[in-house]
């Protein structure tokens, strides 16, 4: 007859340290990474002409109009941390939907700024026997979600996270510049004349309407006059880009870098997550 005592362990770890031979109040934290696809707003893309890609740029039509309903697949990486703790650790729940403020490092993953969100913390009620000790305590699962969402935005091509890119366009413009580059004229409030729009000298200078100088306005389309030639102005129909200051933007002066401003918004409440999420209490390898 033989008695055969077995004892099981999890393997070893990160630097040959075996997480089973430490308590579970010093034990490192365990974690897991998936990947998956989600759809987003393309208004940045790889212009592609003949099997060539280009540089990139706001989904637009050939004359830079923005075009809407425009999506592309963009990676998500599914972060779930699991760690013991004498407490539930609720203190916490209120970061859930918040993003890291700093670029940190977990693991041997780069993250940048607002590319990570804190998704979901839960917990379950565990006792273990480690030695001659009892621990009473809880499974604490943290959810993290990172994704770099590239696009180009203002200030160049950059990875945006869990921000919004917003196309700077609007109906209403700041009816003022007609002495700019950058502005187009055309969509101001121009001043009309016998039926079309006054336009004076060898440079075909234009006039803003009367009462609206320096105002609130809003954008307008040129159409063709009905007679004796020049064109007339209607209401826009569409959202027009626009200039920092509220002025139409001209999208025919090649010398402006983006024919549209993109603009990138944090819409979700910040933190900082620290280098490998040690902010919230978790523990790693040494």
């Amino acid at each position: 007859v033989r008695i055969v005592t077995a004892q099981y362990r999890t393997t070893a770890g990160v630097g040959g340290t075996d997480p089973g031979t430490q308590p579970p109040a010093q034990r490192p934290a365990l974690y897991s990474m998936t990947t998956s696809l989600t759809e987003i707003a393309a208004w940045g893309g790889a212009r592609v002409s003949n099997g060539v890609s280009g540089s990139w740029t706001p989904a637009v039509n050939p004359v830079g109009d923005l075009v809407d309903g425009v999506t592309r697949l963009e990676p998500v990486v599914n972060i779930n941390i699991d760690q013991y703790s004498s407490s539930d650790m609720s203190q916490l729940l209120a970061y859930c939907g918040y993003v890291n403020s700093d670029a940190f490092t977990f693991s041997n993953l780069s993250v940048g700024v607002h590319c990570c969100m804190l998704q979901s913390i839960s917990t379950t009620a565990v006792v273990e026997q480690f030695g001659d000790t009892t621990f009473r305590g809880f499974k604490v699962t943290f959810g993290f979600a990172v994704r770099a969402h590239w696009t180009i935005t203002r200030e160049g091509f950059q990875a945006i996270g869990w921000d919004m890119a917003v196309p700077q366009t609007g109906f209403n413009i700041y009816n003022s510049g007609t002495d700019r580059d950058d502005v187009d004229k055309k969509a101001l409030a121009l001043q009309h004349r016998n039926g079309k729009v006054s336009v004076f000298g060898a440079n075909n200078a234009v006039v803003l309407a009367d009462g609206l100088v320096n105002t609130r306005t809003r954008a307008m389309v040129t159409v063709p006059a009905t007679e004796d030639g020049g064109y007339v102005q209607r209401p826009a129909a569409q959202p027009v880009a626009l200039n920092d200051d509220g002025t139409p933007r001209n999208a025919d002066n090649f010398s402006l870098a983006q024919k549209v401003l993109i603009n990138r918004i944090c819409i979700q409440p910040e933190t900082a997550f620290g280098n490998n999420f040690s902010n919230f209490g978790i523990r790693w390898f040494a």
